[in-house]
């Protein structure tokens, strides 16, 4: 016993130079640090029975520290802060804030977080009444216009902070790119304030609605020639020479998409048969369904008729006799 304790001090700080120096040499490889992570977001419960909160509180800044190596593989999903709401009250609360490290092997802890309160607001739940506004990008195809635009039921129950549903805005959109027809689809409802900021702590009841949209076609115009119609045949000997239309080219209209198929308008059937001289038709168009002929009669049309050329057949000359031998 006396050994031990014979030079005791020059043993103690024989062992104090060591642990030094092992940890001089130690940390210059791995030495420790801190590390600040911006952004992150604060958790939080339910406020008490009958408050709401009017808008997430902002996000803060956390700082760790450890050694090197162990803030190397540390990640800010490890980093919880939170807010006890429970005890708020109406309006403006400035509350702790609580701060988590998950290091399992206890490497990397807590240093610092800024700020250290936070701002939270709670205002009373209620509800209100808002019309759906129906709001339209892009534009129908160019054969067509909008018309109404109206969603069913056009009016929903909304519910959160009582001084944001004073202003709450509810409204869905729907994209009118390309279309040529009228349609009906569902719309999730969507709720901003007056500078058209989402209300994320406002929800409406129901979250759709159908909404109806009412496109028009817009008829557009072309020329288009006559086609003259006939029944029978014309007597033996006779031909059609000619057929003379006056107009030669009338005005349609129609939907686009009828149109663009129509190249000539059909007569009311014009008889011919047995027919051996000009025959002079005043006549009726008919055109296809949804087609209008814009031109006004009336419409005539000429059969030039001729007598079909005759062939005539011209006989076989008959060979020469052979002469006779004498």
């Amino acid at each position: 016993m006396r050994r031990l304790l014979r030079n005791w001090q020059l043993k103690v700080l024989a062992l104090f130079i060591a642990g030094t120096t092992w940890s001089v040499v130690a940390y210059a490889g791995n030495p420790p640090g801190s590390e600040a992570f911006r952004g992150i977001t604060i958790e939080h419960g339910q406020p008490p029975i009958g408050l709401v909160l009017v808008k997430e509180p902002a996000p803060v800044m956390i700082t760790v520290r450890g050694l090197q190596s162990s803030l190397a593989n540390f990640r800010r999903e490890n980093l919880h802060a939170s807010v006890d709401l429970s005890t708020g009250h109406k309006g403006t609360n400035l509350l702790p804030l609580k701060v988590r490290v998950d290091s399992p092997d206890g490497s990397v802890v807590f240093s610092a977080v800024d700020p250290v309160n936070t701002a939270v607001v709670l205002d009373v739940l209620a509800t209100a009444q808002s019309r759906v506004d129906v709001r339209t990008t892009g534009t129908p195809n160019n054969c067509c216009i909008l018309g109404a635009r109206t969603a069913t039921p056009d009016t929903v129950t909304l519910k959160g902070p009582q001084q944001q549903l004073l202003t709450a805005i509810a409204f869905v959109s729907i994209d009118l790119s390309g279309r040529g027809a009228s349609d009906q689809a569902p719309a999730t409802v969507q709720l901003e304030g007056p500078d058209h900021k989402p209300l994320t702590q406002v929800s409406s009841d129901p979250l759709q609605v159908s909404v109806s949209i009412e496109v028009t076609s817009v008829k557009q115009d072309k020329p288009a020639g006559i086609n003259p119609v006939t029944t029978g045949q014309l007597a033996a000997g006779f031909q059609l020479a000619d057929v003379q239309v006056s107009p030669t080219v009338v005005q349609v209209e129609a939907d686009p998409g009828v149109l663009t198929s129509i190249h000539v308008i059909d007569t009311d059937p014009i008889t011919i048969a047995g027919a051996t001289s000009d025959i002079f038709a005043t006549v009726s168009l008919r055109p296809p369904p949804g087609v209008v002929v814009l031109t006004r009669g009336p419409f005539t049309v000429h059969f030039v008729i001729k007598p079909a050329p005759q062939v005539q057949v011209t006989p076989s000359p008959r060979p020469s006799p052979s002469p006779t031998p004498t």
